[in-house]
Parts: C-alpha cells; structure tokens; sequence
C-alpha cells in the first residue's frame, strides 16, 4: 500500500493487479475487496486474479510459496503483454533482502545468493528495496496509509518466517540495516566483475552453441587449463555441483558423460558437449505412400526419369518395398555405402566418421518394409539402391533443415 501511494502521488501511469491464492479463506476475500475498494476510490484500474494454488502446488511438487511465485508471475507477464506496459513494480523492502540472504546461506550458496534480493530483474522492478519494514511503517502511520496484516506472516513453519523471528534481536544493533546494505553493494560489484570476466572466458572455450536445440560445444583443452573455481562457476548453473567429478571428467576418454538433474556433459575427442537431457526417440514412422511428411524430419519425394541435381538424394523406386519405414539406427544395422560392395555396420560408420555421441543419437534411417536400409539420412546412400543405367524410376528425397546435431 505505501509502494501504491508513493507511485499515485509522483504520478506514474499504474494500474493495480492483485493475487488472491485461496490460501487464508475469507481473509484472503477482505483482503482482494480491501485493495479494490482503494483502486475504485482513487480511479486506478484493477485486476485480480484468484488461483487454486494447494492444488497447483500438489500437481507440480511445489511447496506452497514456490507455487504461489510461479502463479504470480507467470500472470505478471500475461499482464505485462495484454496491458502494454513496462514493468510490474513489488513491494519487497530490505528486511526481504536480508532474510533472502540469510535463507541463501542456509541452503548454501554462491555469491549470487548473497545478493539477497535484486533491484531490478529484467522487468520486475522493486522500488523501495533499500528501505528497512520499519521506514515503510513509518511513512504509512505519517501519511495514513490503511493496509493489512498478512496472519500467515507469523506462522514459523514458513522458512523465512522462521528466519525474521531470529534475526529480530539483531536489527537494534547499530549500523545493522547500514552494514548490510554495504554488504550487498559490495557483493554486488564483485559478481558483475566476476560475470564479465565469465563471459569472456566463455567466447574463448566456445567452439558452437545453439539455443534451440541447446547445445553447447566447449574446447577442452582451454577449458583443462582453467583454475578449476572457474570450470565450477561455468557449470554450476546446470547443476554440476560436485568439482571432483568435474574434474575426473574432463581427463576421462571420449564417449564419456557426466549428469546433471537435467543437463549431461559429453566428452568428444578434443571438445566437451553440453546438451540438455532428453529421451531419444525409438518411434517408428511408417511412409506408406509418396506423400510429404514432417515429422520427425521434413521429407517430400518426386518420380521422375532420371535424378534431381537439387535432391538430397536419389533411388531406383522399383527396389523400394512399401510401407517405408523412418527410425532411429540400433546396434546391429549395417548397410552397404555407396560404393563399397561389403557391408559394414552402421556404428562402425559413424565411428569413422567421427561423429559425437549427441550426433550418433540423432541419426535416422530410411529403411525398406524388409529392413534393409536405403539411406542413412544427412549421411549417405546404400549402394542397393543406387540409380543405375538399367533404372526406369527414379524416386528424388529431398530433406529439408535436418542436423544430426
């Protein structure tokens, strides 16, 4: 309410959304009316929304208040888009920063977490962060601002309840709330140093990386030479906590991998892939006629008498037997390259041509009804189905945006 009042007066184009999460019964009513009363008073637009957050919290194995912050926000951003405005402003104070710290160096921390809570987060601004709760009362009692107490503020079997109870004591020492803010300023330089100095130690250990999919591909032997609190600070943020085996890692042979919760790190000869966790995909997909398909790969196909320079590739139709079928290569394929009169499995081929474990996973074939491969895809065509002089169809595949990785 003070944060409200302190926007109304400087006159900033605001309107007012609040969450209702169902969690305190009619309290949780009074205090939605209470807010929209204030708004209908003052002329300010308002939104509520109410949210069944016990339920939302159960389904996605959320504590209650990690529930009520995704709903939150997840909202805010709704908002944002539909009202066309710039920022959602919050009313967190500096004793919300400090118990933030505190809560951080419980569960163990970098020194990200020691920054307690920050000033601005992209499009979520806190304006009155450096303001102690006792300030905030102050003004509010001086300029007599109404507000109401939250009750499940007191309750202890919240985390940062707990926290504020204990630290209580502590804010009549002098220079308390002083300290701290010094404290964080001072963290807060030396991580923004510390992030630029990342970031060119990134662009130097980068060979390629995408987003979508995201795919990461390290040298390894820039990234061996790094002090190893620095090879910790890259891969903390993908839940790569343990350093030891950061460090066995990265001495292991290729092939090897190391994981995370939901990310794996891949050796491959003289780099490291970073990729995120995913189940590969043992789906087949049968062709039964000549149609265009999209997925999973984006194929078309046309007939014609002789081959199509612009084709991915190009196969006598007659050897075809349908339906075609699209799936993933298993240990045991073999094929006849193009070419070559011997077999030769289908992993020793991609052994040798070097290809990385993530690129060997992505790796689909087209196969006859029969089994025998035609063409292994972004790769290359088994001599079976090769055009020939003695060809009267030819059957031209196009394949459009594939990577193996």
């Amino acid at each position: 309410m003070v944060l409200l009042h302190v926007l109304y007066n400087l006159g900033v184009s605001i309107k007012v959304a609040h969450c209702n999460f169902k969690l305190r019964g009619k309290e949780s009513d009074e205090d939605e009316r209470f807010v929209h009363r204030f708004c209908l008073k003052q002329k300010i637009d308002f939104y509520s929304k109410s949210f069944d957050t016990n339920k939302y919290s159960i389904s996605n194995k959320l504590s209650i208040q990690m529930a009520a912050r995704k709903l939150r926000y997840d909202w805010f951003e709704k908002l944002l888009l539909m009202l066309e405005y710039n920022y959602v402003a919050i009313g967190h104070h500096l004793n919300d920063s400090i118990e933030t710290f505190f809560i951080n160096l419980i569960r163990g921390t970098g020194k990200k977490g020691l920054l307690g809570i920050s000033e601005i987060n992209g499009k979520i601004i806190r304006p009155i962060l450096s303001f102690t709760k006792e300030d905030i009362l102050k003004y509010a009692k001086e300029n007599k601002i109404e507000w109401r107490e939250d009750s499940s503020n007191k309750s202890i079997k919240y985390l940062r309840n707990n926290i504020r109870k204990h630290i209580e004591p502590f804010k009549n020492i002098p220079n308390f709330y002083n300290g701290f803010r010094k404290t964080i300023h001072n963290l807060s330089y030396e991580y923004l140093v510390l992030e630029n100095q990342l970031k060119i130690v990134i662009k130097n250990i980068t060979i390629k990386k995408s987003i979508n999919p995201f795919i990461w591909k390290i040298n390894s032997e820039i990234l061996s030479s790094l002090e190893p609190i620095i090879i910790n600070l890259l891969f903390l943020p993908y839940g790569f906590k343990n350093l030891k085996d950061l460090i066995r890692f990265l001495n292991t042979q290729s092939g090897k991998q190391l994981f995370s919760k939901h990310y794996r790190l891949i050796k491959d000869r003289n780099c490291i892939i970073l990729t995120k966790k995913y189940l590969i995909n043992k789906k087949v997909y049968n062709i039964f006629d000549l149609s265009t398909i999209s997925d999973p790969i984006y194929m078309s196909f046309s007939i014609s008498i002789k081959i199509d320079k612009l084709a991915t590739a190009s196969v006598d139709l007659d050897m075809l037997k349908f339906p075609l079928k699209l799936r993933i290569w298993k240990k045991g394929d073999y094929f006849y390259p193009l070419g070559m009169h011997n077999k030769k499995k289908i992993s020793k081929y991609l052994k040798d041509e070097k290809l990385s474990l993530l690129e060997k996973e992505k790796i689909y074939l087209l196969v006859n009804s029969t089994e025998e491969i035609i063409l292994v895809l972004g790769k290359r065509l088994d001599d079976r189905f090769k055009v020939t002089n003695n060809t009267k169809n030819v059957l031209n595949i196009n394949i459009n945006n594939y990577e193996c990785w």
